[in-house]
């Protein structure tokens, strides 16, 4: 068995591990900056994370799925401890803080999406506030032949392990300081449950970001989308 599908396998018990306990997960990240707007991009580097409480998303989670292929967990933040991401990418350290009933944790899971979307298949797991988002994308058009999810039985649970690295995907971090908005190519990951940490890193033959304007069409439905939900769910009654 090829030792990334190992990790993979090890990283699916510990999220088991992880939501039992209440530990937050974290997922760290590297990548190179390839367009923007508001600021010029010249393939500056992004390091940060993004900590989300799991167990929050479990017992408070707004999900709307769809039939087999579509799941959305939106949770509201209120102050707490649930949330925090941050980034530096090259120019300013970009923060996510949780602030009261504005943003909060985005995980979105697309599974061979036969509603509208085709062949895609996606992964997103997010964090905003009123005036800031950093996001992380993994996203195809392979329909069933998607790599992404490595688990056949997974279906579109969002604790279930991924693949960032596959062939014929785009994976992503989204960036949005306040000021201006980059998208930069994902180059490493690693996700850390209870103290343990599994790492994936981008094949060197690998470069899978679209041009501008086929990924600015995907950004923008999706966080079209999430938007919609976010209202939704913050709606007073």
């Amino acid at each position: 068995m090829p030792k990334y599908l190992r990790n993979l396998i090890c990283l699916h018990l510990l999220l088991g591990a992880g939501l039992a306990n209440a530990t937050p997960t974290t997922w760290s990240f590297g990548g190179t900056v390839a367009y923007g707007y508001g600021i010029e991009a010249n393939g500056r580097k992004v390091e940060g994370s993004i900590t989300l409480n799991l167990e929050a998303a479990q017992n408070g989670c707004g999900g709307y799925p769809r039939e087999t292929d579509f799941y959305i967990c939106l949770v509201k933040t209120n102050g707490g401890n649930n949330m925090y991401a941050s980034a530096f990418d090259g120019i300013q350290k970009i923060s996510v803080a949780e602030e009261a009933n504005a943003g909060g944790t985005n995980i979105a899971v697309y599974r061979n999406s036969v509603a509208g979307y085709g062949d895609y298949n996606s992964y997103y797991v997010g964090a905003s506030n009123s005036t800031t988002a950093i996001d992380l994308l993994i996203q195809d058009s392979l329909g069933t032949n998607s790599n992404i999810f490595t688990d056949e039985t997974g279906g579109v649970r969002w604790d279930q392990p991924i693949n960032w690295f596959p062939n014929y995907s785009n994976a992503q971090i989204r960036i949005n300081s306040g000021s201006y908005y980059e998208v930069a190519t994902l180059d490493w990951i690693t996700t850390t449950i209870n103290g343990v940490s599994v790492t994936q890193t981008r094949p060197q033959s690998s470069s899978e970001i679209p041009e501008p304007a086929t990924s600015a069409i995907l950004a923008v439905g999706l966080m079209a989308l999430l938007s919609s939900f976010r209202r939704r769910h913050t709606k007073k009654p």
